[in-house]
């Protein structure tokens, strides 16, 4: 496990960063090149849709609703301490 600071500062400083979630213009990412302009992190469910290098899960249901997906589009997932605690403290 690697503090996710030292992966941006090692790898990911050149461009500005793209989030992508399930906003109102999410149906219109396939219409743009983003990658060749900006780094991209992906959230949630959009990791069923994207091939993405850095993926933030916000709690464990995702992971495991998106296990799939996850295993073949995403080379970094990052999921929270706290969410990975509670999960082993109940």
């Amino acid at each position: 496990m690697r503090h996710v600071g030292d992966l941006f500062h090692q790898k990911w400083c050149e461009r500005d960063w793209l989030i992508i979630g399930k906003g109102p213009s999410f149906d219109r990412l396939g219409e743009f090149n983003l990658s060749s302009l900006f780094e991209s992190i992906a959230l949630n469910h959009t990791i069923e849709h994207v091939q993405i290098d850095i993926a933030r899960a916000m709690d464990l249901d995702v992971v495991h609703t998106c296990a799939d997906a996850i295993d073949a589009n995403v080379t970094i997932l990052v999921v929270s301490l706290r969410e990975l605690y509670d999960a082993v403290g109940k």
